[in-house]
């Protein structure tokens, strides 16, 4: 039996649309909280004192805007990841939890 482009579509939504939203908010609310618990200050002292003794000041203030923007991307796809990853875990154990029913 063949779907209809509306059923393919809709079936499409209804899976990926809760995922994208996990994810997106768990991606920004883990830089968030990257910052707020100082990991983000701590990757930059890192990475200052790398940046120093190879390029000196001048490298560091040429390299630092965009490694804080690179070091962001990374904290922020880590935590994306990790929330997609508690989210289909729960959704899984929620839809079995739904699936066996006590007779």
């Amino acid at each position: 039996m063949q779907k209809s482009i509306f059923q393919g579509v809709s079936s499409f939504a209804l899976k990926w649309t809760p995922r994208i939203i996990a994810v997106g908010i768990g991606g920004y609310y883990g830089l968030g909280l990257a910052y707020e618990l100082g990991i983000m200050a701590t990757i930059d002292k890192i990475a200052i004192v790398i940046f120093k003794s190879i390029v000196g000041r001048a490298g560091i203030g040429v390299f630092m805007p965009t490694f804080q923007w690179y070091s962001a991307v990374f904290i922020r796809g880590a935590a994306a990841i990790c929330s997609g990853i508690i989210y289909e875990i729960s959704n899984r154990i929620f839809i079995r939890c739904l699936a066996v029913r006590p007779t």
